[in-house]
């Protein structure tokens, strides 16, 4: 019905496309998505003509999912502002919410809480209460990437609320309130929390959102240390998501299992999961991930005093996250760069250049804590 729904707005709003059935609107987009997505070097003006403000955002968001953030904002800007000119306010709301996660991932963390801000604002008006619980669930995301954790539990309790008094599933919700609560190493909590929103998921047999809980139980296992029953966990989900073909997450799940190995010290299986996610990441080109795993794999090789080899790897992460504007992963390989030059290769000076560089995006991203943390990294150095 809610697809119904938006399909009569759509020819509402657009009267170019009344006559066209739903089935051909959907072919339509299916179509536009998928031909502009493979192209490399972007729209021309005449693409910009024809594509209307629904199907720029669709295309935004999924070269989002990709990690083609650059190209994803285009996209959205775009489908904005031709909302904007055809009065479109349900347009208007998906451009502004889509444009509020990628800036938030990119950790430009003021301009998306203005555009969540914004897209609040336009539901209140639209009368649409899914939407504020979406928006209120995006602005605990943004709030639990700065580390502002009490602000994140807040707005996922609000989304909760929101969505349940309208009948609307709340697991994603309740996975990242797990997340959040994961991240304060209150275990019990996350547990909790990722439980209802597997027993949803199974409900209503949405099979990603089963494989993606399993996923997030096995990070909380592997935060308790039972790291057999987190490698489960990861197994689980990627027996899912290879069959569903989904690459994105089995590449992560096989990341996952680098880490888990990386901390047993079972080094040589631990480079080969990570060079398995890699290769999924650079087939799909999702640029935010393969700087993960070129992470993860300089973490393997610094272990063992591979030195050399650990200091390219997190370059290359680093001159991607600078490239791609992600300030998250910026400042965490500056943390690992510094941690390197302090502990293997006793440079006090880069160690020093690398924390204080790592220490003001921290500082930038909102996230108190871990400046702290590098501030006593410094007095060591």
């Amino acid at each position: 019905m809610e697809i119904k729904a938006q399909l009569n707005q759509l020819r509402h709003t657009c009267p170019q496309i009344s006559e066209l059935s739903d089935q051909q609107l959907i072919q339509r987009f299916q179509h536009t998505v998928q031909s502009q997505i493979a192209k490399s070097d972007g729209p021309n003006e005449d693409d910009l003509e024809w594509i209307l403000a629904w199907e720029c955002v669709g295309i935004g968001e999924q070269l989002w999912l990709v990690g083609r953030w650059q190209e994803a904002e285009r996209w959205l800007f775009v489908a904005l502002e031709k909302a904007e000119k055809a009065g479109d306010l349900i347009g208007q709301c998906q451009a502004t919410g889509a444009l509020g996660r990628v800036l938030r991932d990119k950790g430009e963390f003021p301009q998306a809480m203005a555009l969540y801000n914004q897209t609040l604002g336009l539901a209140e008006r639209l009368g649409d209460k899914r939407l504020q619980g979406v928006t209120y669930d995006q602005i605990g995301l943004a709030y639990k990437m700065q580390g502002k954790y009490i602000e994140a539990i807040e707005n996922f309790k609000t989304s909760l609320v929101t969505m349940e008094g309208i009948g609307e599933m709340t697991a994603p919700t309740y996975g990242n309130l797990g997340n959040v609560y994961e991240e304060q190493g209150d275990y019990v909590l996350a547990i909790e929390a990722f439980e209802k929103a597997l027993a949803q998921f199974l409900q209503l047999g949405y099979q990603q959102g089963v494989a993606q809980t399993y996923g997030n139980l096995g990070i909380v296992y592997r935060g308790q240390g039972r790291y057999e029953q987190a490698a489960d966990m990861y197994r689980k989900c990627l027996a899912i998501t290879e069959r569903l073909g989904d690459e994105a997450t089995s590449a992560n799940q096989y990341g996952n299992l680098g880490d888990i190995y990386t901390t047993q010290g079972d080094l040589d299986n631990a480079i080969l999961m990570f060079e398995q996610a890699l290769k999924i990441m650079q087939r799909i080109g999702d640029e935010p991930k393969i700087a993960m795993q070129y992470s993860g794999l300089g973490k393997c090789y610094q272990l063992k005093n591979d030195t050399v080899h650990a200091l390219q790897l997190y370059e290359k992460s680093l001159g991607i996250s600078k490239r791609i504007g992600d300030k998250y992963l910026e400042a965490q390989t500056y943390l690992l760069l510094g941690t390197l030059y302090h502990l293997k290769l006793d440079d006090p000076i880069q160690s020093r250049d690398h924390y204080e560089k790592a220490r003001a995006l921290y500082e930038m991203l909102g996230n108190v804590e871990k400046a702290q943390e590098i501030t006593e990294a410094l007095r060591e150095v």
